[in-house]
């Protein structure tokens, strides 16, 4: 009799208790849960703000619809930008894309000076553009370097992003390593 009470209590001890397995399978469901739970948030926050900055840029004007070309122009020391689809202009514009003028460079070790033509409107209006960046159809921009806002931004037709370094002289160390790529390519 004894035994067969002390038998009925370790059946109950196991039965109230939640085994390694189990306790396991909670964990990785409420893992799972909240992993599902915050991208989805930083999805709908992201679009939710729509936030057109440097690196983003080449995605952004890519969802535009365009035969020929789509093109940011800034006006206003990059206070204000407005896209350019097919040489039409778009009714919506960005606003505060850079907190301080560009600067905007030849992709090469020169770093020559770009500097673009003048915006100008119907209504005779004429202002002058301090960044201007451009797809065309087959997907490609205009490689330029940019500096703004303490950064240096690389753009070149092949990359999805821009690269970002430190300090504008490091742009030649960038260059050379290109290079040495391609050398060692061959």
């Amino acid at each position: 009799m004894i035994s067969t009470t002390l038998n009925v209590k370790n059946r109950i001890d196991i039965k109230q208790a939640f085994t390694l397995i189990e306790i396991i399978i909670v964990v990785i469901i409420i893992g799972i849960v909240y992993y599902f739970s915050l991208s989805n948030l930083n999805v709908n926050s992201l679009v939710k703000r729509d936030n057109v900055v440097l690196i983003n840029i080449k995605q952004k004007l890519l969802k535009y619809d365009f035969n020929d070309n789509v093109t940011l122009k800034c006006i206003k020391d990059g206070k204000l930008c407005y896209i350019f689809v097919d040489g039409v202009q778009e009714e919506k514009s960005i606003e505060n894309l850079f907190k301080q003028k560009p600067t905007v460079y030849t992709y090469d070790k020169n770093l020559d000076l770009i500097e673009f033509e003048d915006l100008e409107f119907e209504r005779l209006e004429s202002y002058e553009v301090c960044f201007e960046y451009s797809i065309n159809k087959y997907q490609k921009s205009k490689d330029m370097v940019v500096e703004v806002d303490d950064k240096v931004y690389i753009f070149n037709s092949i990359d999805k992003k821009p690269t970002i370094i430190e300090y504008l002289s490091d742009v030649s160390i960038y260059f050379e390593d290109k290079e040495n790529e391609v050398k060692d390519a061959f």
